[in-house]
């Protein structure tokens, strides 16, 4: 039906209406493989998606053309590990293990995220910008609170572009480099 009406591509979600917040439960990639059955157009599988080992095992199951994935929302954050805060905060995951960015530090991916930003043809929401940046840097912020605000208060596409954001980044980068170098000393 969707694909009649013109739908050139789909995202499964895998979950039912009904799975939501604290009974999000785990996606049906089953299902997800027999809509994919279905369609002659590309379809993205969405759902329990951690590791880059889930991506492989969900590709293979799913016979999808690719996955989609974004952070983990429902879990409390005590429960919830570090690495497993969702993807926003490592989307290399989608590298392969032996590619030398596959652990890349928060701050090549904040930059790189930027430098993404600014060679969109539409300009991207300062909110989403932020969020986005927040996320990828909760490791560094959890170390530095204050730079949270920093980045809260910075004026997005001012008429230096992205640097003022690019610079409280730096900022960060070279605030923890001491915080390292201080402890590393004692």
């Amino acid at each position: 039906m969707m694909e009649a009406a013109g739908a050139q591509i789909l995202t499964c979600h895998g979950r039912t209406r009904e799975m939501k917040g604290q009974m999000t439960g785990l996606a049906d990639w089953e299902v997800i493989r027999e809509v994919k059955k279905a369609l002659k157009i590309p379809v993205f599988a969405n759902g329990n998606i951690l590791y880059r080992e889930d991506v492989d095992r969900c590709l293979e199951i799913t016979g999808c053309d690719g996955v989609m994935t974004a952070e983990v929302s429902s879990t409390p954050r005590s429960i919830v590990q570090a690495d497993e805060q969702g993807n926003l905060s490592n989307p290399a995951i989608f590298l392969p293990p032996d590619h030398k960015y596959f652990h890349p530090s928060v701050f090549l991916l904040a930059n790189r995220y930027l430098d993404i930003v600014e060679s969109l043809k539409t300009r991207t929401s300062p909110s989403a910008v932020k969020s986005h940046l927040f996320r990828m840097l909760k490791p560094a912020l959890d170390v530095d609170e204050s730079i949270r605000e920093q980045i809260g208060r910075t004026p997005m596409f001012a008429e230096d572009g992205l640097e003022s954001i690019r610079k409280v980044v730096k900022d960060l980068e070279e605030r923890l480099k001491v915080s390292l170098f201080l402890l590393v000393a004692d």
